[in-house]
């Protein structure tokens, strides 16, 4: 597990050090979509449950950009190495009271590493009704299916990896899995949601209720040691099946008098899961049944003391049940949270923070269980912790800057560690994590922008409680240092020209096994026809490094890309 993992959420939050910005990672709706993009840093809201590395917080429009032209859309396909392709279209319109949107995604590649093929589609679709009292009713849908192909052992010196030249090399020493019938994994999943929002004189009332499906199935051939002969073997393939549902809702009141401002709600869900596992070491099986069910409450004041100070306090009571035939546990968690902002000088703001942070196992955690899919070893205990940070953040119309230092006490922490089963997951750990940040954004000229940003981070870990001290967690794997830049030029009119670098140090696995620093380019052309099309070439990879971002799978060398998008 690593600690930013984001929580994405589609409400607001509206302290002022939560900076509105851009996001790396692909958002799951189409960025024509996005009103905004709120970052809350770290646990220090109350808002959001399991928010222990940050909360990403996704705003989607509901109403036309043109009003009056009645509807938008665009259509985009793009093609790039490795048989790479990508077709997209997203379209919204507006009749009286009522607005549709609707968008569809289908990708596929056959991949760099063997056997590492892709194959997805998916599909949102959501409406929103404006009633006569200025509320809306909004019903959203999201579709969802994928298949990926296993990586497979790719050794010349392995007889059973049936060493492929055409592919990168993958020694059997990174991974047990070699060719057979199928080696791939399938996730389907779909989502129904409901939201009410309705402003009042005393405030803004919302409820969200939503329902989520999703299946994985999982099929693959690997080899282990072999008794009988004492050699590595092929064993017979492995299938997994786990399916999930998950029911829940939402309620908050946000309301505002003044310099004063406070939202509270009520946050409630359950899961429901089975799983199917047939292997060489046995049969085993659970049907349908309750696997968690969480309830909370919170409770977030914000106040104005001063025109330059702004004070945030807030309270969050989470309850977590984990009801089963074979185990019964509850965990619960008081958090609260508490943060200040100063204006102390024209542009610059600082701030500190500290925040009590609770998140419960969930369900992926190898099932949730201490020992994999044994319900009767019990519930993982929970992550919890104090986090400590504090930043300063100077903002012009050319210049945009941010350095924060942040620090987690966590008294019991979740870890991933080598292998599977009862091996893979490590929980009740004491562990500190400590890491300094730094962005800059500068734009000296109408045609230029610059950006970068830096990541230190390290841990240590303070008392391993019950876990033998020859046990290996992943946090090992994490580097201690992280470089990006980029550069953003403007040519011509409707011209654009992007450079990226990424550098990040050298790392020491579970395994102790070292890996070597890297530093990767990627630069991109596009251009806009007609104020509509736009068409985009790009060449990621530019030196053709030779690099891994997990040990053992080399990642791809030098490869390309092409893109045209119409926009109506």
């Amino acid at each position: 597990m690593a600690l930013f993992d984001f929580n994405v959420t589609t409400c607001k939050t509206t302290q002022k050090w939560q900076k509105e910005g851009h996001i790396t990672t692909p958002v799951p709706v189409d960025p024509e979509n996005v009103e905004k993009v709120v970052v809350v840093r770290g646990g220090n809201t109350a808002l959001y449950g399991g928010a222990v590395g940050g909360v990403i917080n996704i705003i989607t429009r509901k109403e036309l950009k043109d009003p009056e032209k009645g509807y938008e859309g665009n259509v985009s396909a793009g093609f790039a190495s490795y048989d790479s392709n990508v077709a997209k279209g997203y379209a919204m319109g507006g009749m009286g009271p009522f607005t549709l949107s609707i968008g569809l995604n289908r990708a596929e590649s056959d991949g760099f590493l063997r056997n590492n093929y892709y194959e997805a589609l998916d599909m949102t679709g959501r409406m929103t009704y404006v009633m006569p009292t200025d509320g809306k009713i909004t019903l959203g849908y999201k579709f969802a299916d994928t298949e990926k192909g296993i990586p497979l052992c790719n050794d010349p010196d392995y007889p059973l990896s049936q060493y492929d030249p055409d592919y990168p090399i993958i020694r059997e020493v990174t991974t047990p899995y070699i060719p057979g019938v199928d080696n791939y994994w399938t996730k389907w999943m779909e989502y129904f949601d409901l939201t009410i929002e309705q402003p009042t004189n005393i405030g803004t009332f919302s409820l969200n209720l939503y329902k989520t499906k999703d299946e994985f199935k999982r099929k693959d051939y690997r080899y282990a040691f072999y008794m009988p002969t004492r050699k590595m073997e092929f064993v017979k393939g492995i299938y997994h099946y786990n399916r999930n549902e998950t029911i829940g809702g939402r309620f908050t009141h946000d309301l505002a008098y003044g310099n004063f401002g406070i939202i509270y709600g009520f946050d409630y869900q359950k899961l429901y899961s089975e799983y199917n596992v047939d292997s060489s070491f046995g049969n085993s099986f659970k049907e349908r049944s309750p696997g968690l069910e969480w309830m909370a409450g919170f409770l977030e004041f914000r106040y104005l003391v001063h025109p330059k100070i702004e004070t945030m306090l807030g309270f969050r009571y989470d309850d977590v049940g984990y009801p089963s035939r074979d185990y019964q546990k509850s965990d619960s968690g008081f958090s609260p949270k508490f943060s200040i902002n100063y204006n102390f000088y024209e542009n610059i703001d600082a701030f500190i923070a500290i925040s009590k942070v609770f998140r419960p196992p969930y369900a992926n955690w190898e099932g949730g269980n201490k020992v994999y899919f044994d319900p009767t070893s019990g519930w993982l205990d929970p992550d919890e912790g104090v986090q400590y940070e504090i930043g300063v953040e100077y903002d012009t119309k050319k210049f945009r800057t941010s350095l924060s230092y942040y620090f987690y006490d966590m008294e019991s922490y979740i870890v991933k560690g080598p292998g599977c089963g009862p091996t893979g997951v490590k929980d009740n750990i004491e562990v500190d994590l400590q890491g300094i940040e730094f962005v800059a954004n500068f734009t000296p000229l109408s045609w230029l922008n610059v950006f970068f940003n830096y990541t230190c981070q390290w841990h240590d870990i303070i008392d391993r409680k019950t876990l033998p001290k020859t046990d290996r967690i992943d946090l090992d794997e994490l580097p201690d240092h992280k470089i990006n830049i980029g550069l953003r030029i403007k040519p011509w009119e409707n011209g654009l020209v992007s450079l990226d670098g990424s550098y990040v140090t050298e790392r020491t696995t579970v395994n102790e096994q070292p890996m070597d620093s890297f530093f990767t380019a990627s630069a991109a052309l596009q251009h806009t026809f007609f104020k509509s099309l736009t068409l985009k070439g790009y060449v990621a990879n530019i030196f053709d490094e030779e690099y891994q971002e997990m040990f053992g799978y080399t990642m791809p060398d030098r490869n390309y890309g092409v893109s045209l998008k119409y926009v109506f």
